[in-house]
């Protein structure tokens, strides 16, 4: 006889996943797991402005890594950042020169990153003086990451200290409108990204329903003001052949001369 194996069932978890003291350890959202241990090394992409509350930064996304459990909530650390690139080309204006230049540096504690920095100029310049400002602007951002731990420059890069620092130091070359980082990321944390509020999925096929709904009322509304709209026709033919009838009766009653 075949031996039947059985089939073990197991019970998932609503798992809190906290933002980094960075950000002040406000939720980011949940995630429904069997193990909250398999979400440790993944990563996470949360909008700087539900971290924040500042509508100005919805157009930076903020990576995340989960790194820590506590009970039912998972740690995570500050990983990098990017800028949406529909609003970099909003910053790009008419008549301004433009420079995109990739950097590779190491932190103060021997963590290696990749920056892409994002500069604009007053006016648009040679060739030789852009490339001056790319290779001005490469070195000042390796002389000060090497001088910071990666949480102090995290810290620089969000309130904007560390681009208006590179800003004054290249601007002696040639005036300069704006230096961002649209891009920076730890190298060597790739990881396989989470997926959350799943709470969210119902709320959302609630909301179909109801549009559902409301697009079939609106439909036995229509059907009801067709539906009268014709007896009021109908109604209205009736009274006219009456009337012809009338005159016909009338006229048939006149005497003959």
């Amino acid at each position: 006889m075949a031996v039947k194996k059985k089939t073990v069932v197991k019970k998932k978890v609503w798992v809190e996943i906290v933002a980094p003291k960075l950000f002040y350890e406000r939720s980011i959202g949940q995630s429904y797991v069997s193990d909250p241990r398999s979400l440790i090394g993944k990563n996470i992409k949360v909008n700087m402005m539900n971290l924040t509350g500042d509508p100005k930064r919805q157009s930076t996304n903020v990576f995340l890594v989960i790194n820590s459990q506590k009970e039912n909530k998972m740690g995570t650390e500050f990983i990098g950042l990017q800028i949406v690139q529909s609003s970099l080309r909003r910053m790009v204006r008419r008549g301004k020169g433009k420079i995109d230049e990739n950097v590779t540096a190491r932190t103060k504690g021997g963590k290696e990153l990749l920056a892409k920095l994002f500069i604009t100029t007053m006016r648009l310049s040679k060739s030789s003086t852009m490339a001056a400002l790319r290779k001005a602007a490469k070195a000042a951002f390796i002389q000060k990451v090497s001088g910071m731990t990666f949480d102090t420059m995290s810290k620089e890069m969000l309130s904007t200290r560390l681009q208006k620092d590179i800003k004054s130091k290249i601007s002696k070359i040639y005036p300069v409108s704006m230096v961002e980082i649209r891009y920076l990321k730890l190298t060597g944390k790739e990881g396989p990204v989470v997926q959350l509020d799943a709470e969210e999925q119902p709320k959302v096929e609630e909301k179909k329903e109801e549009l559902n709904n409301a697009e079939t009322k609106t439909d036995v509304k229509t059907e009801t003001i067709e539906a009268g709209t014709e007896e009021k026709k109908e109604e209205t033919n009736a009274e006219e052949k009456t009337e012809e009838n009338k005159e016909s009766k009338k006229e048939t009653k006149k005497p003959a001369n």
